[in-house]
């Protein structure tokens, strides 16, 4: 597997690029023709006034050279569209995500328009009153655990909230991953950067810096400080460091659910995604093998678990 400085280095970015350009262009055609109208009707009503130009056919005949420009600045501007009709974020997902993808699980499949179904996120159990749900950059991936146990997982992109005539409450929009394993565990636990636990099920962690980044839920206090090891402490640490972002981990039955309030970051605008791409292409990056590598670790320590 690359690291991100080799992959970033082989990412073809000149297609990306040139549609920013193309784009960049079609408002400047866009607002030249507007600019052009404007003139040419603010001298056409001027003349008019002054030279008494009363019939129709003068004041048409007058507006024919605003047409012919307006006309030539669009028919350049079909061309252009029809030179690369793909949109800008079909570009960056095809070029930029998917190489990304690929590299971090080498046995996936990338979906950019399929997403979660809705179905799915209601099984995880966390009991929104929402009613817009949206999914899409659905990954189907699988990885082999230190024991070449097989994990199958997917993740995708989701918006939830509700909806209302005046207002709208967001319950999450961000990245977020669905991984069943075979051994289940007989409680839950909840891992989570926000302050939205049950306090009476509050388990402490051996760790200072742990608890300074991370609260602890669980109905089982024992259970929790076997699968929460060390490494895996050390490893949700190192993640919030390097990204920043508030994140949860639900662990229930035989399912690992993670979320990621990452908004809409890995869709910025063409402007915006020019001038961070590296820095917010680095933390998907990191969410990916985060993702990864954690999934293996708790597998791995409820698979070795005395439950």
């Amino acid at each position: 597997m690359k690291t991100f400085d080799e992959l970033y280095d082989e990412l073809n970015f000149e297609e990306l690029n040139k549609k920013t350009t193309e784009e960049h262009e079609k408002v400047v055609y866009f607002l030249v023709g507007i600019v052009v109208f404007l003139f040419f009707s603010i001298i056409i009503f001027n003349v008019s006034i002054f030279e008494n130009m009363n019939s129709e056919g003068q004041i048409l005949s007058a507006f024919i050279p605003t047409v012919l420009i307006i006309g030539l600045a669009w028919k350049i501007f079909h061309k252009k569209s029809k030179e690369n009709p793909k949109t800008y974020l079909e570009i960056y997902k095809e070029q930029i995500i998917a190489p990304m993808v690929k590299n971090c699980f080498k046995t996936s499949t990338y979906y950019p328009k399929k997403g979660l179904p809705k179905e799915e996120y209601n099984e995880m159990e966390y009991n929104e009153d929402y009613n817009y749900y949206k999914s899409e950059d659905l990954i189907e991936a699988e990885i082999n655990t230190k024991n070449n146990d097989k994990i199958f997982m997917r993740f995708s992109d989701i918006y939830v909230s509700k909806i209302e005539e005046n207002s709208e409450k967001n319950f999450f929009r961000g990245m977020i991953g669905h991984i069943k394993i075979d051994k289940e565990i007989p409680s839950y636990i909840k891992i989570t950067t926000k302050n939205d636990i049950n306090k009476t099920e509050q388990v402490l962690m051996d760790s200072t810096k742990f608890e300074k980044y991370f609260n602890v839920e669980s109905s089982d206090k024992i259970i929790s400080m076997q699968i929460l090891t060390s490494d895996i402490m050390l490893n949700m640490i190192d993640i919030w460091n390097k990204t920043n972002v508030e994140f949860e981990i639900l662990i229930k039955n035989n399912n690992i659910n993670l979320r990621f309030f990452t908004g809409n970051m890995f869709e910025s605008s063409m402007d915006e995604l020019k001038i961070e791409r590296k820095k917010i292409l680095k933390k998907y990056y990191d969410i990916l093998e985060f993702i990864k590598q954690i999934s293996i670790q708790i597998h791995d320590a409820i698979d070795e678990a005395d439950i």
